[in-house]
């Protein structure tokens, strides 16, 4: 596979979730997620976490449910980009003990702040080298 455009492959995935429902994005009979799913986990893979631009936020927010995404997509525009990927790294990583991790960022519509939040601050981030 080639170089990826993170911006435009962002557009895609945001159009993506645009367009389908809850049920969609995650069917609760078979414990399945739509295809976008495997978009998100290449995404979470795909840049470096700067621990140093971290570091005021690990220190106040609790572990668990707290480090995921907000409910509320509104808070999610005030972020720093480098907390909102790490956020969404938290919420995808939680996936392996919590089915439907993301189930609520996609219905409140915070999943796709976050990845409208960080296709806008693409040039903050820094692509990993392997």
């Amino acid at each position: 596979m080639g170089k990826i455009d993170w911006r435009d492959h962002l557009d895609t995935m945001i159009a993506t979730l645009q367009s389908i429902s809850p049920r969609q994005f995650f069917d609760e009979q078979t414990l399945r997620y739509h295809s976008v799913e495997d978009e998100i986990d290449r995404l979470t893979r795909a840049f470096e976490l700067d621990r140093t631009r971290l570091e005021p936020v690990l220190a106040t927010v609790p572990r668990g449910r707290a480090c995921w995404l907000p409910l509320d997509p509104g808070e999610v525009a005030g972020m720093d980009v480098m907390e909102v990927y790490w956020r969404l790294r938290e919420n995808w990583a939680d996936e392996r003990f919590i089915d439907g991790a993301l189930e609520e960022p996609f219905a409140s519509g915070s999943l796709t702040a976050a990845l409208s939040r960080l296709r806008d601050g693409l040039d903050e981030l820094t692509l990993r080298s392997d």
